[in-house]
This record gives structure tokens, sequence and C-alpha cells, in this order.
């Protein structure tokens, strides 16, 4: 700013040590010096918390949980892991809508199957 205003370097020192030190004096009072009052809590700021905490936690008790569908069995799930393990060291990636599409197992099966072959792995 000194230089735009062809001034000496250190001429805005005390300038900026004030400037400085009401802005801290602002930003560390607790007193709003808006006209409005737009910084003001309402006095009962902690019964308006209670009351918000209480719908927060209405609504996640009210949620229902989804059940997710037992999509590997013990015998598939080794081979799906195989799989898995084959296209990642391939550094083939799985796009989600292959999970989205095959809900069981064998079809999953088969569609990584057919990833494998479509990048000539098999």
């Amino acid at each position: 700013i000194a230089g735009d205003l062809s001034l000496d370097a250190s001429s805005l020192d005390p300038l900026k040590q004030m400037i400085k030190t009401m802005a801290f004096d602002i930003v560390s009072s607790s007193v709003d010096v808006s006209p409005e009052g737009v910084g003001e809590e309402p006095e009962d700021g902690d019964a308006e918390v209670k009351q918000t905490r209480k719908k927060k936690a209405k609504k996640a008790k009210s949620k229902k949980p989804k059940l997710v569908p037992d999509m590997f069995s013990e015998a598939s799930s080794a081979n799906l892991g195989k799989l898995k393990k084959m296209l990642k060291e391939a550094t083939i990636p799985i796009p989600p809508v292959i999970y989205s599409k095959n809900k069981t197992s064998e079809s999953l099966e088969g569609a990584l199957e057919d990833l494998l072959a479509k990048h000539g792995l098999n």
C-alpha cells in the first residue's frame, strides 16, 4: 500500500498497528456492534439447541435400517475374492454398476469373469 501511495515503507507502521489492535478488540469482544443486532444470540439459545438435538435424534431413531441381502455365500465368496484380486492386480477397475446390476453372487461372478474376458484375461 505504501508503494502505491508513494510513501516510505515504514510510514504506515503506526497506522497498521492501530488498525490491528482495533480489529483484535472487535473480534475479541462479545458485544454486537451492528445496529440491526445480526450477531446477537437469542436469550433462550440453549432451549433451541436442545430442541434441534431432540429433532435430529428423533429422525435418526425413526429411520429403519436397510436390509442388505446376503449376496455372497461361502462357496462363491472365495471365487469372487480371487476374481477381484485378479482384476486389482491387472489394474482393471470394477465399475459400481456391476454390483448394482448383479444382485446374486452367481451373476456377479459371471459379470466379473466377463470383465476379465473383455480385457483379454481369462
